[in-house]
């Protein structure tokens, strides 16, 4: 029943989503001020970003080296910086990566800036932590707005992120994702564990309805 709700409000929510980002915007979180050009997530306007960097506030990250994956807004990456980590952002849209560096120059903060898809334009290194709000519909987005929300009609995201992420893992790196349950988690179960990974439920919560989960993603040596 849930489910056969949100599926029939989410086209009116979709379109009132993209009414209110039709320009730039500032959401406030915890005293930062977030940058929010149009085609970018908005962390203020659903539960995960703000979730995730929940769960994030309870580690320990001063003198970590910390990446945020498809960083969207980068609110939890600007949120990193103030807490004495070496900190990088990541995001395919360059408005996003527009939005994170307005915010990162309001605030004064610093954060290491890259515009790419996944991991193709980022220099090999190694972190300590790497922080995910991955798209998951399964569907082909068609534009940046829609890169935010949706992995590929075949899970491509999900593909190539399970067999990139390695690469970038130093050997006590932990690596935790934000998802919902609309999402397909065995498809997702599946795909890590072609890689020789593992998907470890280690919080989770509901907020109107919706239960949103942290995974933490590793791998089998």
């Amino acid at each position: 029943m849930r489910g056969r709700i949100r599926k029939i409000i989410q086209p009116f929510l979709w379109k009132g989503y993209r009414w209110y980002l039709k320009k730039k915007r500032w959401y406030i979180y915890d005293e930062l001020k977030i940058c929010i050009y149009p085609t970018v997530f908005h962390p203020g306007l659903l539960w995960t970003t703000k979730y995730l960097l929940s769960f994030v506030s309870q580690l320990d990250l001063n003198k970590k080296r910390v990446l945020e994956l498809s960083a969207g807004s980068g609110m939890i990456a600007l949120w990193i910086s103030r807490t004495g980590a070496t900190v990088s952002a990541s995001d395919i849209n360059p408005a996003a990566i527009q939005s994170i560096e307005e915010s990162a120059q309001t605030n004064n903060l610093s954060v290491t800036l890259f515009t790419s898809d996944l991991f193709n334009s980022i220099p090999i290194q190694q972190f300590d932590y790497i922080f995910i709000n991955p798209p998951f519909y399964p569907k082909d987005p068609i534009d940046n707005r829609e890169q935010a929300f949706f992995c590929g009609s075949d899970f491509k995201y999900f593909k190539r992120l399970f067999a990139d992420i390695k690469k970038f893992m130093a050997a006590s790196c932990q690596v935790f994702l934000v998802l919902t349950d609309d999402c397909d988690l065995e498809t997702l179960t599946m795909l890590a564990k072609k890689e020789n990974g593992r998907l470890e439920l280690k919080a989770e919560q509901i907020k109107w309805g919706e239960k949103q989960l942290i995974f933490q993603l590793s791998y089998q040596d």
